[in-house]
This record gives C-alpha cells, sequence and structure tokens, in this order.
C-alpha cells in the first residue's frame, strides 16, 4: 500500500509513519482497519499540512528487536492540537483515547505540556492509529523515547523555557523597579506588554496546562485570542507612550488610530467568528503592526528621538525571528529549531533592546531637564548680578547727590539736622522695601509655583488628548481648570495684600467665619498637589466659629499644608485637628514626613535667617513660607509654633481667637 520509511535511532525501535486525509471528516477506526483507505508514507517525522479544516489519520508501525519487556514513549509534539484521538490494541481489543488542547488535561495519558503516549513492547510488531483535528496550523513531529531518553528531553525541554521565562521574568522585574524609581507611565505599560508576551508563549510552549489551567478545556483557543489580542493593544499603547506618537497628527489619523480600532473589533469579534479566522487576522494585524511601528520609529529617530533607534532594531530582531514561525504555518518554511524557538529569542532580544531603550530615553531626558535647569539658574544669577549693580549705582548717585547737599547747607544746622534724620530715615525705608521685594519675589516662587504647575498639568494633558477626550471629560477638565484659575487668583490676592503690608498699605479686615469649611477650601485646593504622591489629607477639625482675617489664615494653611505634602514620601497621611482652649483655637497639621532636629526648629520663624530645604521628591522652597506665617499669625492675634522628631513627622500648631459678640464691636 506504501513504502515505509524508517526513522533509526541508536537502541529504539524502528518508527514507519504514514498518513490520510480525511476531507469529510466522517472516517471510522473500522475503515482503516479494513483497509477501504490508502495511507500515504511519511518520509519525515514531521508532519506540515498548514492550515487545513480536514481530519488527518496517522498510522505509525512499530517495530521492536528487543524481546526484554519495555515501556517506550512516542510523542506529539505540538501542544496546540485541539483533538487527538489515539487508538492502540490491548488484550485483542481496540483502545481509544481522547486528548488535546481542546480536551480536559487530566484526559492525557502522561501529564505534561505536549502529548505523550506509552507504548510497550509485548508485540515483535505493533500498530497504533491517531486521529488529528484542530483549528491551528496541523503541524505534528513525532519523537520516540525510551524512559531515559524522555527523561533527558523532559530536562532540555523545561531547561530551555526555564531559562526563557526566568529571563522574561527578570526583565519584567527590572522595569518594575525603574517604574517605581521614576514613576513613568512608560515603563508600567511596557510591564504590561511584556507579560502578555510572556503568557502567550505559556499558551504555545503547552506549560499553560501545567502552570495555570489544569482543565482548561474548549476555553483554550479563546484565551489565546485574547491573549495574543491584548499583547498587541498593549503593543500599540507602549509605541504611543515611548515613541511619543501625539506629534504625529498624520500617521495617528491614517495608521495608528485604524489599527486600534481593528485589534479591538477582533477582540469582540473572538467570541463569534472560528478561531481560525480570527488567528489568521490577528497574525496578519501582528505584522502589521510590528511593520509600522518600525517605520513610526524611524520617522521619530529623524526628528531627533534618539532611543527610538533601539526601537527600532529590538523589532527588527522580533520580527526576523517571528516572521518563520508564522510562514512555517503556511507551508513556507520547513520545520526546524528558528521555526519551534524563533519566537521565544525575537521576545528576549526585543525585550532587552526596549529595556535599554526606555532607559537611554529616561536618562537623556533627566539629563535634558537637569541642563536646562543649569541655564535657567544661570540667567537668574546673571538678573541678580545686575539688578544688585543697578542698585548700589543708584544709592552711589544718591549718596553723592545727598552730600552736595549737606555742602550747600552747612550753614544752616536745623535743617542739616532735619535733613540729615530724613536721609537715615529714607534709607532704612529703602532698604525695608528691597528686602519686601527679595521677599515678595521668593513668596511668588514659593507660593504660586504650585497652582501653576496644576494648570500647566492640565493644559498639557488638553493639548495632547484633545482628540481622545470625550465632551464630558473636557467639560471636566474645564471646571478643574476653572478651580485651579480661581486658585492662583486668590493667591496672588493674597500676596498682594501682605506686600501692601510690609508697606504700610495693608488694610485687614477681621470678621466671624467657621473653622472647619475654611480649612475644608483649602484642602481642596491642594488636594491636586498631593494627587502625585498618593498622600491623603484628613481634616479632623470642628465647626467653630473664629474671628480673624480670612485671607491672612488662608497663606497660614496653605503654607502648613504645602509644606506636610513636600516632606511627605509617597502613600502617607496628613491629619488636621483643632482644640479649643479659653479664649483661643489651636489648629495643628501633622505629617508623617522626615521632620527636623532643634537647631532647624530654632531658624524656622526667625526673620534674619534663611533656611529652606528639599523635599522628598525634590521639591524646592523659598525658606520664607514658616515666616509669613508667623507674621500673619501674630496680626490674626495668635500665635505658631512646631513639634517635630527627626524621620518621625513634624505637627505645626498655631492659634486664632474664637468669636465673641464684642469682637465685631471692636472690629467696627
Amino acid at each position: 500500500m506504501f513504502d515505509s520509511y524508517v526513522f533509526a535511532k541508536k537502541d529504539l525501535p524502528e518508527l514507519n509513519l504514514s498518513y490520510y486525509e480525511d476531507t469529510s471528516s466522517i472516517l471510522s477506526l473500522d475503515a482503516c482497519l479494513a483497509n477501504e483507505i490508502s495511507f500515504k508514507s511519511l518520509s519525515t517525522q514531521d508532519l506540515n499540512f498548514g492550515k487545513k479544516p480536514s481530519t488527518f489519520w496517522i498510522k505509525a508501525e512499530l517495530v521492536f528487536t528487543d524481546s526484554i519487556q519495555k515501556k517506550y514513549f512516542l510523542e506529539l509534539d505540538y501542544p496546540s492540537i485541539d483533538y487527538i484521538d489515539y487508538f492502540y490494541k490491548k488484550d485483542k481489543e481496540w483502545k481509544k483515547v481522547e486528548t488535546g488542547s481542546l480536551r480536559p488535561y487530566n484526559n492525557r495519558l502522561l501529564h505534561y505540556e505536549t502529548f505523550v503516549f506509552p507504548v510497550e513492547n509485548n508485540e515483535l510488531k505493533k500498530t497504533i492509529y491517531f486521529k488529528v483535528k484542530t483549528d491551528n496550523a496541523v503541524i505534528l513531529r513525532f519523537n520516540l523515547f525510551d524512559q531515559e531518553g524522555l527523561i533527558k528531553e523532559v530536562k532540555n525541554y523545561e531547561m530551555y523555557y526555564g531559562s526563557f521565562f526566568g529571563i522574561i521574568s527578570v526583565i519584567i522585574i527590572i522595569n518594575l523597579i525603574i517604574f517605581f524609581f521614576l514613576n513613568e507611565r512608560s515603563f508600567i505599560i511596557y510591564v504590561l506588554y511584556v507579560s502578555f508576551n510572556l503568557l502567550l508563549n505559556v499558551f504555545l510552549s503547552g506549560h499553560i496546562f501545567t502552570l495555570i489551567l489544569k482543565n482548561v478545556g474548549g476555553w483554550y483557543n479563546i484565551a489565546y485570542i485574547q491573549i495574543l489580542n491584548f499583547t498587541i493593544l498593549f503593543g500599540l499603547w507602549f509605541a504611543y507612550e515611548f515613541l511619543k506618537l501625539s506629534n504625529e497628527k498624520k500617521f495617528l489619523r491614517f495608521i495608528y488610530f485604524p489599527l486600534v480600532s481593528f485589534t479591538l473589533l477582533l477582540l469582540g469579534l473572538s467570541f463569534f467568528l472560528e478561531f481560525s479566522i480570527i488567528n489568521s487576522l490577528l497574525e496578519l494585524v501582528a505584522l502589521t503592526f510590528m511593520i509600522f511601528m518600525m517605520l513610526a520609529a524611524y520617522l521619530r529617530f529623524r526628528k531627533g528621538h534618539r532611543a527610538a533607534r533601539f526601537y527600532i532594531i529590538g523589532y527588527i530582531c522580533y520580527f526576523l525571528f517571528l516572521f518563520p514561525v508564522i510562514l512555517e504555518n503556511y507551508q513556507f518554511f520547513e520545520r526546524s529549531f528558528m521555526t519551534i524557538h524563533g519566537a521565544e529569542i525575537g521576545i528576549l532580544l526585543e525585550s532587552t533592546l526596549l529595556t535599554i531603550a526606555l532607559i537611554d530615553r529616561s536618562w537623556f531626558e533627566k539629563k535634558k531637564i537637569s541642563d536646562e535647569r543649569s541655564m535657567i539658574y544661570e540667567e537668574n544669577l546673571k538678573l541678580q548680578h545686575q539688578l544688585h549693580f543697578r542698585l548700589e549705582k543708584q544709592v552711589q548717585e544718591r549718596t553723592g547727590e545727598l552730600a552736595i547737599a549737606l555742602q550747600e547747607l552747612n550753614a544752616k544746622n536745623e535743617e542739616i539736622l532735619s535733613q540729615r534724620d530724613n536721609i537715615e530715615s529714607q534709607k532704612e525705608r529703602l532698604v525695608k522695601l528691597n528686602d519686601n521685594k527679595d521677599k515678595f519675589i521668593s513668596i511668588l516662587a514659593h507660593d504660586v509655583r504650585g497652582p501653576i504647575n496644576s494648570m500647566f498639568a492640565f493644559t498639557q494633558l488638553l493639548a495632547n488628548n484633545i482628540n481622545l477626550l470625550s465632551r464630558e471629560e473636557l467639560v471636566t477638565l474645564g471646571r478643574d481648570l476653572e478651580k485651579q484659575t480661581k486658585s492662583l487668583y486668590s493667591l496672588l490676592d493674597n500676596l498682594l495684600q501682605w506686600a501692601r503690608s510690609q508697606m504700610g498699605t495693608l488694610e485687614t479686615y477681621k470678621e466671624k467665619f467657621i473653622l472647619r469649611n475654611q480649612i475644608s477650601l483649602n484642602v481642596t485646593q491642594l488636594e491636586g498637589m498631593a494627587a502625585p504622591k498618593s498622600i491623603s489629607i484628613i481634616n479632623n477639625s470642628e465647626k467653630v466659629a473664629v474671628f480673624g482675617d480670612k485671607n491672612l489664615f488662608d497663606t497660614i494653611m496653605r503654607n502648613l499644608i504645602s509644606n506636610a505634602i513636600k516632606f511627605s514620601n509617597t502613600e502617607k497621611e496628613i491629619f488636621i485637628d483643632t482644640s479649643v482652649e479659653h479664649n483661643y483655637v489651636t489648629i495643628s497639621v501633622k505629617d508623617e514626613g522626615l521632620g527636623f532636629t532643634e537647631d532647624v526648629k530654632d531658624k524656622l520663624f526667625r526673620i534674619e535667617t534663611k533656611h529652606s530645604t528639599t523635599g522628598t521628591k525634590g521639591e524646592k522652597g523659598t525658606g520664607l513660607g514658616l515666616k509669613l506665617c508667623k507674621e500673619f499669625a501674630e496680626v490674626n492675634g495668635g500665635k505658631i509654633w512646631a513639634e517635630s522628631e527627626l524621620y518621625k513627622g513634624t505637627t505645626f500648631y498655631f492659634t486664632i481667637p474664637l468669636f465673641k459678640e464684642n469682637n465685631l464691636t471692636s472690629n467696627q
């Protein structure tokens, strides 16, 4: 009927393989046994018919030369075979074992990633049959082992995939560590992309059955398709973030968004269409994704995105190693080491290069920011020198004019003494105004920076994502931006009032207000500042009426809460409490931050000292915020002090008078 081909291995039985393609899928074992069909012999241990819907019958004849009773193992080395019916003869009766990737794992004769069937040499010649049906590519390799050979093969198989899974896991852990240090979204997106890639290979290698889903059954193909879908989607998202594709409007409109939309469509259709159709479409999408993302990386590289070169090299490696694997499914490539393990090698190269690319981009951007800050610092220093030079020149000119005037009025002693007093008074006033000017500039940098940064973040989010946001999201952003604008306007008004107080023109207005309500307003304004550190601000204040200037009170609260956020680590809490004693209310702002020593405590509120400390995220201040709090607390009729212990947090206290009816009379 057919010419047998013997696969000879040392000390192993002869193995003759032949096959028959049942296009109707109705053939039974009885037809095979009755010689009603003609099997075609195989000249290789590999069977590759690509993606065919037919049922394949495979006939395996083993000729034993060893008379010693011994067990051998025949392996079908491809984990993604939907249905396998194994027919063997025992006690003169034909037995049937039903297994496959869409059948329960416990059906397998040997619990292993691929399909292994024990064969005993209780006859000189033994014939067994396999009935194979799958929506995946019909790719099979028959391996014959004795027990020692199977153990060796299992060790090699597990060692290879153990090394692969281990290296990918290390890459994931490294990127997670870098993410926690740098807090860059690109790293966590890349971790998700690599994790789904790893999970995809757990499916393809067959380890999904032994590691995760013991009885995955009919869900295998659907689960595999969903994993492949999410792998592509996270790859597209990572490309968008890493390559900053928001700057490539035409590419986004005509290539990127259609590709994302089509992938999402396939994600939904995967529950309704046949597996073979969805799988083929997703393989096409994966190839299209790699080609167009390499094109996008090239465009970004030409525009100065230096880290894109690693992205290009990484995906070229992945593409070159994955291409033979996909083409083998369509019978363009013969089965080889590259078609079996090319995907894993490509993933390792791609993952390593993209990790290098992420680190390189972060280092370059950090260096760029550092250089820009140094340049701004040098420019500010230059401007300060110029300003001081002009002031000194003005002082010198004014001193010369006064000297001439004194010489001319030497005869008039009383007028000379009077003018001398006036000159000294003007000089002191100029010095005070100059000091106030420096304070005012520093306060602007200290208090205004936060709201402006928040507004900048909102506008940047709006600019980068306006095409992606819904109308409701745009309205929400607009309202948040309005709140920040109002907050900034209020803050500037408060600063101008402080400037007037320094010049003697501040008009304070003390009034009755509810303490808890006013504190809540300030907490709301600063929640945006606390959000990047995941810090919770807990307001435990009481609803008591107090008497004082609201604007001065708001400035004190903002400074104390801002400092608490600045010196707190991520995911900590800030507590605001109040207590009533005699005619005053004491407000406390407690953090769980860095704390300070007693010698630092002595410098906090002294106007003649300049003390500023960097926050936990590198935040900088002017060192004048607490001095302003002291001035405003005293104007409001209270006082301020602090208690702290190094590395155990800080509590600031300040007082304000309780409201009484006679307060209004005295204020009027």
